[in-house]
């Protein structure tokens, strides 16, 4: 938080839990833009859960998860980054990085290099390099690809470990607020002023529109690439469906201003949204409807299955009235 704090929550009491956190001192009246990138602006657990990892344009810092107490790390992060992020299980961080001549000024809080670094923040291969300002940019969770939102409105996907671009930028013709890999980084959803897109990786075709009102601040898919979620300008958290491209539901409501961030638990089943009015809130995925799953399939189970996978002492139902059950005539 801006307050310069990390705090632990149970998410299903919605209340505070283990040791409050501060990397760092609060920004003072003073430097506020530099206090604040020294700030820790993203935080995580570690794979096994032991460790809270903070990262900002400054910062690198880890702490126990039970104790609070500070744990060392490695270098931070070079001077004039403003952005990044770290791949646990490629061992890797991704930095984005303005100018380095004034730190003080707005202009560090905009970048065009984008660098993978090791875990000593090493310099891994070349920078991807951009003529206008990266607004957004996501790492696919092998570490392997970048994909990149920058100011001329295109969308470029990078190979992380040569530098080199994989096929041509693609002009989206309007600004672009946010870009997302699928986890298994066939897909990539890109976020405009009224809209998430669906683009094939390795092509760049575009497979799906799905549109909304307001502006697209941010977009995460589904564990299994089923749901894509978005945060929007207007307050509110959407789900839609890949394969439809249908919104599922209305709009999840209960944020007073924009929602900055979305995100799905591992399991899938709740999506967490950041919003601007300094509030998280976790929503449960509904899962699907007896008439979406009945429309993938073609015939009921058989009498027989029912009685080995449900129980022969239960009554037989034909769950889905519209299709013929397996064996009958």
């Amino acid at each position: 938080s801006l307050d310069g704090t990390i705090r632990q929550w149970d998410t299903a009491k919605g209340t505070e839990t283990g040791p409050l956190l501060e990397p760092v001192g609060k920004p003072t009246s003073g430097g506020i833009f530099t206090d604040k990138l020294r700030n820790a602006t993203g935080a995580m657990f570690s794979s096994d859960g032991r460790q809270i990892i903070a990262l900002g344009g400054e910062t690198r810092l880890a702490w126990d998860a039970m104790t609070g107490n500070p744990i060392p790390t490695g270098p931070r992060p070079p001077r004039g980054t403003v952005n990044v992020t770290y791949l646990q299980d490629a061992h890797r961080f991704v930095t984005l990085s303005g100018p380095e001549s004034d730190v003080s000024t707005l202009n560090v809080l905009e970048g065009t290099d984008i660098q993978v670094r090791d875990e000593n923040m090493r310099p891994i291969g070349p920078p991807l390099h951009h003529q206008e300002p990266v607004k957004s940019f996501s790492v696919s969770a092998d570490g392997h690809r970048i994909v990149t939102a920058s100011g001329d409105l295109k969308v470029r996907i990078w190979d992380a470990d040569s530098g080199h671009l994989i096929g041509d930028p693609v002009d989206q013709q309007q600004s672009i607020q946010a870009v997302t890999f699928s986890f298994d980084g066939t897909t990539v959803a890109v976020g405009t002023l009224d809209s998430v897109r669906l683009f094939k990786v390795g092509s760049g075709e575009l497979f799906r529109e799905m549109f909304q009102d307001g502006w697209v601040l941010s977009t995460a898919f589904s564990p299994d690439g089923k749901l894509v979620a978005t945060g929007g300008s207007d307050g509110s958290v959407r789900l839609f469906d890949v394969q439809s491209g249908h919104q599922i539901g209305p709009p999840l409501s209960g944020h007073t201003m924009a929602v900055s961030d979305v995100d799905f638990s591992p399991d899938g089943s709740k999506l967490a949204s950041a919003s601007v009015d300094k509030t998280i809130r976790i929503w449960p995925v509904p899962t699907a409807s007896r008439e979406q799953l009945c429309d993938k399939l073609t015939r009921n189970m058989s009498r027989s299955d029912w009685n080995a996978w449900v129980s022969p002492d239960i009554p037989y139902v034909k769950l889905c009235p519209n299709l013929p059950i397996l064996g009958d005539g």
